[in-house]
């Protein structure tokens, strides 16, 4: 099912649930997102209401490894956005807004455009992934973003001394 005919059918399925700001909302998001290139997309789904807020979300997958290395999400309220790094199965946000977070009111439609943009900066950075290949074949993998050399993913167990591994390879992709 394409991705037009699967928002068409859940957004039929949960109209009466979803308020006027929220359709507005999510309208404007498919609308500005639907040309994306799915591999820029990630995969990005709406969620029904978490805590009063329509949800929607994307993982930043590392395709060779068919690995999820980061969820993000907007929180959508009536007016107020809060877009952030998220867990990757409850979509919560943290505690503490990261260095990325994007808090933003507005109209659904203004808010929905500003989500999109922060999606699009966040999907496209360099990602840099580091393989230590230890004695015995053993190959630990750490991915981070590249500029901010934010960790991705948290490998363990890392090696303790240099002398652990027998090489470490980087590969950065964008």
């Amino acid at each position: 099912m394409d991705d037009d005919a699967w928002l068409a059918d859940w957004l039929a399925h949960i109209e009466a649930a979803l308020s006027p700001s929220q359709r507005a909302f999510l309208a404007a998001w498919h609308q500005r997102t639907r040309t994306w290139p799915y591999d820029a997309r990630g995969d990005i789904r709406p969620v029904d209401e978490h805590d009063g807020h329509l949800v929607v979300y994307a993982d930043l997958v590392e395709t060779a490894g068919n690995r999820s290395l980061l969820t993000i999400a907007a929180h959508f309220a009536e007016r107020t956005v809060r877009c952030d790094h998220v867990h990757n199965q409850l979509f919560i946000l943290p505690g503490t807004p990261t260095a990325d977070a994007l808090i933003a009111t507005g109209s659904p439609e203004e808010l929905a455009g500003r989500s999109a943009d922060w999606f699009e900066t966040i999907l496209r950075r360099r990602v840099v992934c580091h393989e230590w290949h230890l004695r015995g074949g053993q190959t630990i993998r750490e991915w981070r973003f590249a500029d901010a050399g934010i960790p991705l993913t948290r490998p363990s167990p890392l090696p303790l001394r240099p002398s652990d591994a027998i090489s470490v390879v980087r590969t950065e992709w964008s």
